[in-house]
């Protein structure tokens, strides 16, 4: 279940988000490509083991936090992408996302 999502626009393209990333550390992020999110990016989090994806909706990037099971997983799980993925990004114009159910 996706409890919420970040639209966001970025210089990057998702080859060069997925470099970033794994260049920070913190986290191991994998690409992957499939029917319904096309390409994206994703990780599991050491701590809760919340899932954070990366995708491309609309011309504008999606970041998507999900398989959380409690608040405080999902508090954790939005902190790490507010403070050290979407800056790291460069992201900008950023809006809520409904997620996906």
């Amino acid at each position: 279940m996706s409890i919420e999502a970040i639209a966001f626009s970025s210089p990057c393209t998702l080859t060069a988000m997925r470099d970033l990333l794994t260049k920070e550390g913190s986290t191991s992020w994998r690409g992957g490509d499939n029917d319904f999110w096309g390409e994206y990016l994703v990780t599991r989090l050491p701590d809760d083991g919340a899932k954070v994806r990366i995708f491309v909706e609309k011309a504008r990037f999606v970041i998507d936090v999900s398989a959380v099971r409690e608040p405080v997983e999902f508090a954790r799980a939005m902190d790490f992408v507010q403070r050290k993925v979407l800056p790291l990004l460069g992201a900008y114009e950023m809006t809520t996302h409904p997620g996906w159910e």
